[in-house]
């Protein structure tokens, strides 16, 4: 994936404005030469958007991202409120407003039915009632914890708080209810094509349902402080009822019981941590490695604390039996986890439940029991909620407004391209033996491409479907608890009904349309490429070639590049040259640490970005090299650009997608919890193992951006 999904930001300031341009439109018909200057209002704002971004006086073959996105570092503040600047942040910010001028009607911009189009209609009064549900704090005040109370005495029902040992079939039952309104457990279940048999859908178990990180658990102020704040949320939650305006509950307030059972709730989850790392394994081995297909019967006997049978029959759909094995992406967490079960008494279990409720669904809440956001940025989470739950139909407009058909229709030849690219370039790499060429070639050309939207299940662009797809679901503008849960609940029944149906190969319903990232599905060998990431400065169908190329062409490139033969012992030792050069790689961490890029965590993206670059560069360079004169293909000049070359741009626009500026903090966290290189070394390592770099901007050998030895994969 190119992307971590970013979260709602505010405006940065109007500086911005220069990175921004108007929503992706129909291409121009007016013919502008390769030889010309485009003064087109859009190829000046573009021309604009490079210029206020780069440091023309840094030598681009010495440090390349200095060159292209030092005047960005120099112009651009981070929000306090936030942690990072960025290509990418500036685009969410676009679309985060046009979602909301699509949701809220009191802005007047939001999209009408026509007269008689009911599915339309309906679709547009679930939008607007959810969003009016979100905004409606007064009536979350007036509710204040009862929504909440409510959900957890229904759950809890089936798991008494005694101190003798859990009953399998109430754990069970209570396990099956939490899965069921998409609150994490100590189990999670989630849906997914089969790895090795990707027609079929295959429920896949995994651990989760800790309120840490787990190396957090092994730090005593950590976990002392979350028994205190465990602790105030029982005594929140199911002590005497608070009133809007009291001041915080502190831990000395707390009754004592709360105390004891928030310890008994950490402990717990101490020993979870521990079973969870007892199996662990690293990001950077294969897919092949979380693939352990075990019976509903081997978990009974090696987890037989928890009736299985009752579990995967209570999320099924009425009538319908789950036949095929589950696959333990750890398996050896469950064995660890039935000596935890055995130890741990029902009480336990049942105060645990009720915080992981808590811990998920307090923010739903009136303001005397919800953390925040604070009210004057309500709009930016009820956008947000509006993505999650209802994101198809706000994604329909979406498209409908920034992506028009004819650019869709570019796009796709764009990938077709770099299709063609790959399938000329895989049959030459000499450290492939023909069956693995064959398979390569076998799998390249059955990729499936989703560009902009869904095409099934729902269909997007089309409201009928849509409501078909929605029906079931309801909307209250007054009940904006009710509404998330039952979204929750809809979606699970929905995605457990496609437990025993094929893979839909046409559909990413996780992902509306207005998403700022790109997928590629391993099982299903599909790329997608939501209408959010379609959007300036990353693609424009009236800029030049290049710059579609450079920027999203690479991006296309990533994704197909992203499959590898993990069978080849030549493909793991050429490998290790890109995860050995990516480890030199450091950035300034907090409270000026150094730290450095892990290169085997961020292995498998780092070569998809330097198949990526390779790939897109080529397929640009056939449709170039097709149309010198630019009749039919754009690769005129830009204003303030014309002294760089074509092949220079498409490399200057590849580096502008990754600037970004960021607190230390969040590049930290980034190392962490992140398959993707920091976006410095994005830039860096992506055009020093580029000989087409080199060549373009004329780098001399040995210089820091050419260095004599280069990683070569794809």
């Amino acid at each position: 994936m190119v992307t971590t999904k970013l979260i709602a930001v505010m405006a940065i300031g109007a500086a911005l404005g220069l990175v921004q341009s108007a929503p992706t439109k129909a291409p121009s018909k007016v013919i502008v030469t390769n030889q010309d200057v485009c003064n087109t209002p859009q190829c000046r704002v573009t021309a604009a958007g490079f210029l206020h971004d780069m440091n023309p006086n840094v030598d681009p073959c010495e440090d390349f991202q200095q060159f292209t996105c030092g005047g960005f570092f120099d112009k651009m503040k981070i929000d306090p409120t936030f942690r990072e600047v960025s290509t990418l942040s500036s685009i969410q910010i676009r679309n985060n407003a046009i979602i909301r001028e699509i949701a809220d009607p009191s802005l007047g911009k939001a999209p009408k039915a026509t007269s008689g189009d009911y599915a339309a209609a309906s679709n547009l009064k679930k939008l607007h009632d959810l969003w009016a549900s979100c905004m409606n704090v007064s009536e979350l005040d007036k509710r204040g914890r009862r929504p909440l109370v409510n959900e957890i005495n229904s759950v809890i029902d089936t798991i008494p708080n005694v101190t003798s040992r859990v009953d399998s079939t109430g754990l069970a039952k209570t396990l099956a209810k939490m899965v069921k309104i998409q609150v994490d457990s100590f189990i999670k279940l989630d849906i997914t094509p089969d790895l090795y048999n990707p027609s079929v859908n295959v429920i896949e178990i995994s651990s989760s349902g800790l309120s840490l990180p787990i190396e957090s658990f092994n730090a005593t102020a950590t976990v002392a402080q979350l028994e205190h704040t465990i602790a105030i949320g029982f005594q929140k939650f199911l002590g005497p009822e608070l009133r809007i305006g009291a001041p915080p509950l502190t831990i000395n307030r707390v009754d004592p019981k709360w105390v004891a059972a928030a310890k008994k709730v950490v402990a717990f989850q101490v020993d979870i941590s521990r079973a969870i790392n007892s199996a662990p394994v690293s990001r950077a081995v294969g897919q092949a490695a979380f693939y352990n297909p075990w019976t509903i019967e081997r978990l009974n006997a090696v987890t037989p604390s928890v009736n299985w049978d009752v579990l995967i029959a209570d999320l099924m759909p009425a009538g319908e039996t789950y036949a095929r094995p589950l696959i333990a992406l750890t398996p050896d967490y469950f064995t660890g986890l039935e000596a935890v079960l055995t130890r741990t008494p029902s009480d336990v279990f049942h105060y645990y439940t009720i915080y992981r409720l808590i811990e998920t669904h307090h923010g739903r809440l009136g303001a005397a029991y919800r953390p925040g956001p604070p009210i004057e940025h309500r709009e930016d989470l009820c956008v947000a909620i509006v993505n999650d739950n209802l994101g198809e139909i706000a994604g329909h407009y979406f498209v409908n407004q920034t992506l028009p058909e004819l650019s869709k229709v570019y796009f796709k030849s764009l990938i077709h391209q770099i299709l063609a690219s790959y399938g000329k370039s895989i049959p030459k790499l000499d450290w492939l033996d023909t069956t693995t060429v064959s398979g390569a070639l076998k799998k390249l050309n059955s990729i499936v491409e989703l560009v902009a939207e869904s095409s099934d299940s729902p269909n997007t662009s089309s409201s009928t479907s849509l409501e078909e797809y929605y029906r079931s679901l309801v909307i209250d503008p007054t009940d904006y608890f009710g509404n998330r849960a039952r979204k929750a609940i809809w979606w699970v029944a929905f995605n457990f009904s496609q437990v025993n149906k094929p893979v839909n190969r046409q559909t990413l319903p996780e992902s509306p349309p207005q998403t700022l990232n790109a997928f590629y599905g391993p099982q299903t060998n599909e790329i997608y490429f939501p209408a959010g990431m379609l959007q300036a400065p990353l693609f424009h169908a009236d800029n030049p070639d290049y710059m579609n190329y450079g920027a999203m062409g690479v991006i296309a490139g990533h994704e197909i590049g992203w499959w590898t033969p993990s069978t080849s012992t030549k493909f793991i030792q050429k490998s290790q040259c890109i995860a050995k050069q990516f480890s030199t790689y450091t950035v300034p961490g907090p409270n000026g640490t150094t730290l450095h890029v892990n290169g085997n965590i961020t292995l498998g993206e780092n070569i998809a970005d330097n198949g990526g670059i390779k790939y897109s560069f080529a397929a640009w360079q056939d449709v170039f090299n097709s149309d010198p004169q630019g009749i039919t293909h754009k690769n005129f000049k830009l204003p303030g650009l014309e002294k760089y070359t074509p092949e220079q741009m498409f490399f200057i626009s590849y580096a502008r997608t990754w600037c970004e500026k960021s607190i230390p903090e969040k590049v930290a966290d980034q190392l962490q919890n992140d398959s993707h290189s920091p976006p410095k070394w994005r830039i860096v390592g992506g055009v020093q193992n580029s000989p087409d770099f080199a060549k373009a901007f004329k780098c001399r050998a040995g210089t820091r951006m050419n260095p004599i030895n280069k990683c070569s994969l794809w």
